[in-house]
């Protein structure tokens, strides 16, 4: 399997990450500075109306950015080391403009969204339960920590949508659709599912279900399609093509590394 990365767009919001956190600090500081220098005027409680939410904004994102760039595992590296073994002419795009994980196979394409949360969920159809939004101030304290989970299947809908139109441009006379699939990369992720709407896999291979138990069942389904060589080239040249030229890490795996 290969692994082609927008390096580019992977450092800047890993950097991005770390400039808003320090800038939240800044902020927060200089409101703390400005506060007691003009303790006794009348702009007083003006400087905290204006220099909180600018705090409070800039330190959302940073935390923002970090779980999604920063945090370990790093979803592209929990993907990577969840597929091992699967078709060697397979390729996982990270980062692309499209969706932040596609993976490409000779008999499908998946686009993948990734949930880090390490907590236990209950999937029954479109419903998510999680077992941390309980509580009159449980939404506060995951808006903080940036730990609510939004809508996996819509995002995973988007993205696939998005991915959609890319292959559609590159095989016109090709019917193959894009599969949502939401991957869990948490170390203590757990799972109740009941019928999801869309798959919903552990990126650890041990666990079941898992993204390449996944895979190996696609491919033991009966395909319509089997792309080539050069159908799967195509799509390489198109979904490359919607990073405008920006640094692509481009790695094929080692036979050791594909299990």
């Amino acid at each position: 399997m290969r692994v082609v990365t927008n390096e580019q767009k992977l450092k800047r919001n890993r950097l991005l990450a770390q400039v808003l956190f320090f800038v939240s600090l800044g902020i927060l500081l200089a409101g703390l500075i400005l506060n007691t220098v003009i303790a006794l005027s009348p702009l007083f409680w003006v400087v905290p109306c204006l220099v909180l939410p600018l705090g409070l904004l800039a330190t959302v994102f940073s935390v923002r950015l970090t779980n999604q760039y920063i945090r370990l595992p790093h979803p592209e590296d929990a993907i990577a080391a969840g597929l091992k073994g699967i078709n060697k002419r397979s390729v996982l795009y990270n980062y692309l403009p499209a969706a932040n994980h596609i993976l490409v196979t000779p008999t499908g394409i998946y686009a993948l969204h990734t949930l880090y949360q390490s907590r236990h969920f209950v999937v029954d159809g479109e419903m998510w339960i999680d077992s941390k939004a309980r509580g009159p101030l449980a939404p506060i304290f995951q808006f903080l920590k940036q730990e609510n989970i939004g809508k996996p299947f819509n995002e995973a809908q988007e993205a696939a949508d998005k991915a959609q139109d890319v292959i559609d441009k590159a095989l016109p006379d090709v019917e193959l659709d894009v599969q949502p699939v939401v991957v869990m990369i948490g170390a203590r992720t757990t799972l109740d599912l009941e019928k999801p709407k869309f798959p919903v896999v552990y990126a650890e291979a041990r666990k079941k279900p898992s993204l390449r138990a996944l895979m190996r069942d696609e491919k033991r389904r009966e395909k319509t399609v089997n792309l080539s060589d050069e159908q799967l080239e195509a799509i390489h040249e198109a979904l490359v093509a919607t990073t405008n030229g920006a640094t692509l890490i481009d790695t094929a795996l080692t036979d050791e590394e594909e299990g």
